[in-house]
């Protein structure tokens, strides 16, 4: 996990567009944000979600949440890896 100051949206929406577009598509990707109530990052935060859920190519293989506490956002992403990482 790192701390990660507010981003402009300029910067939030290159993330997405040149970043998220760029990975590997046959393999699922989960990012978590924490984020507090006040803070400026949760804005960018939910900006960031909602690009990735607005864009059918990349909806399919990220994930982005946003939690409040730490510790629930690394119990999901464990549980994400078990997930992805499932032999079928």
């Amino acid at each position: 996990m790192r701390k990660i100051a507010y981003l402009e949206v300029s910067d939030q929406n290159w993330l997405v567009r040149e970043i998220f577009s760029a990975f590997d598509p046959k393999r699922q990707h989960e990012y978590a944000y924490v984020v507090s109530t006040e803070g400026h990052e949760l804005y960018s935060s939910y900006h960031i979600h909602n690009l990735v859920q607005e864009d059918a190519s990349l909806k399919e293989n990220i994930h982005v949440e946003i939690f409040f506490e730490k510790e629930i956002a690394q119990m999901w992403l464990l549980d994400q890896a078990k997930v992805s990482h499932r032999i079928t």
